[in-house]
């Protein structure tokens, strides 16, 4: 391979792991501030906005890197070894963070189940708790759940619309959204446990962005 390829090579691997470093780092803080949950917007923002700065100066700074450690050929052998290595450890690292996430595996008592409980109220006006839908989501995937429209109740002067999510690979920072058909009424980000194995009690109401409100919890019940 010649110098000037391996140079390339070098900065495109640099790139690659400064773009998705930065981008993730960025990411994180975004998805911490307000709204940055919503639509997966920080993760968004962080990665196709962001991280490209730290591609573009690991591009720059692992081509010059290459280029100067190659300066003497007698290292050619050394740095195209080492970078074959790097490239390695990239594959095996993206394949560990690509492998499915969540609780998949939790053990509960023999007959139980664990389930997240959400309920909704003060929904839009016109709006019939029979045409409700739930999802939770996370990147590209979400769940998808009906309202339990029959299990409504009236507190006060408020109808509350109960929804459950069953416990499979639910866990960190979700999208909760309150849906109509394909119509997209609310919207709120929550922070599910990381293994949601114990029960845990009623989240406070809080009011998610457009005036619905909901709360949610864990729940161990009966199969």
């Amino acid at each position: 391979m010649s110098r000037a390829l391996l140079s390339a090579f070098g900065g495109l691997l640099l790139g690659f792991t400064l773009w998705f470093l930065v981008g993730m780092a960025a990411a994180l803080i975004l998805e911490r501030m307000p709204g940055g949950q919503r639509e997966g917007m920080g993760a968004m923002t962080g990665m196709f906005f962001i991280g490209p700065f730290g591609g573009v100066a690991g591009l720059a700074a692992g081509f010059w890197m290459v280029w100067r450690l190659t300066a003497d050929a007698s290292r050619t052998g050394t740095v195209t070894m080492g970078l074959f290595g790097f490239l390695g450890l990239i594959v095996i690292t993206a394949a560990i963070i690509m492998m499915p996430k969540g609780a998949p595996g939790i053990e509960y008592p023999k007959g139980m189940r664990g389930e997240v409980q959400v309920e909704v109220k003060k929904l839009p006006p016109g709006v019939a708790a029979q045409s409700v839908g739930f999802e939770m989501r996370a990147g590209g995937e979400f769940d998808e759940v009906g309202a339990n429209f029959k299990a409504a109740r009236i507190e006060g002067a408020e109808s509350v619309v109960p929804g459950v999510f069953p416990i499979h690979h639910l866990s960190g920072y979700r999208i909760f959204a309150v849906m109509e058909g394909e119509k997209q009424l609310d919207v709120l980000s929550i922070d599910l446990p990381e293994s949601p194995k114990e029960p845990t009690e009623w989240t406070s109401w809080t009011r998610m962005d457009k005036g619905v409100e909901m709360r949610w919890r864990v729940a161990v019940v009966k199969k």
